[in-house]
């Protein structure tokens, strides 16, 4: 049974986090990307971007991880990179342009930041409990690296590696350390328990937020001005459900 709800982002009570929320709101876009910021990621990573493949996704388009590699997984070792130091470094591929790549990272951390701060918006036990990238210094708040992508798409998979089952021993710790605090109130109880349960029904995850942005090839041409209409929905079959993903 799927619950569903169409609210003012302010009238969420963080006592009762949601699976999966999806959020309007442009300003959650620091800047309004062109084809000029298309050709600079181009350049800096290449057409297909700095992660075109994956061993359990088939993809098209252009796809570019920034952050941490997965210990398990390489590209090419960056040219900084010696031995034994594999997954300390970004990706990195024979098409990255080193040029480019400073402007590339300064558009990527900015949209990456401001999206991520969503994430602890609603769900406040993540804001307040987890353990990594989890301060006003990090360029990607409450997650491990920014997912880059253009003209893309992927068929349907489950990211194993997202969830982190040692981190649920620790959340729940801390919850019976709240609820044992007689001067808690019930409100903040409330927060508590459903918290508890929400990590017990679905685990502990680093979340995923997604921003989207339908660029029209000429620069000073919006959007709405190209009379196209775009229609991409992003598929949930676990949850038996899909949204439909709209500018902005």
């Amino acid at each position: 049974m799927v619950h569903y709800k169409i609210c003012s982002s302010r009238d969420i009570p963080m006592e009762w986090p949601a699976l999966y929320s999806y959020f309007f709101h442009g300003s959650y876009h620091p800047m309004v990307l062109n084809g000029a910021h298309v050709c600079l990621i181009k350049a800096a990573v290449g057409s297909q971007g700095s992660f075109p493949s994956r061993d359990i996704v088939s993809s098209t388009g252009s796809n570019s991880y920034e952050g941490d590699k997965d210990r398990n997984t390489q590209d090419h070792a960056t040219p900084s990179e010696g031995p034994g130091m594999k997954g300390k470094y970004k990706y990195y591929r024979q098409t990255t342009d080193s040029k480019f790549y400073p402007g590339y990272m300064r558009l990527v951390n900015d949209l990456a930041r401001t999206t991520s701060f969503m994430t602890g918006h609603f769900y406040k036990h993540l804001r307040l409990l987890f353990p990594w990238s989890n301060d006003s210094k990090s360029a990607i708040w409450l997650g491990r690296f920014a997912i880059v992508t253009v003209l893309f798409a992927n068929t349907e998979h489950v990211d194993k590696n997202d969830l982190i089952a040692s981190v649920a021993t620790l959340f729940q710790d801390e919850f019976e350390r709240l609820l044992a605090n007689k001067s808690l109130s019930d409100e903040g109880r409330a927060e508590v328990l459903t918290a508890s349960q929400f990590v017990d029904d679905f685990g502990t995850s680093i979340p995923t937020t997604c921003c989207y942005q339908f660029i029209p090839r000429k620069n000073k041409q919006s959007y709405e001005e190209t009379g196209v209409v775009a229609c991409q929905l992003f598929l949930m079959s676990g949850l038996g459900i899909c949204s439909r993903i709209h500018n902005f």
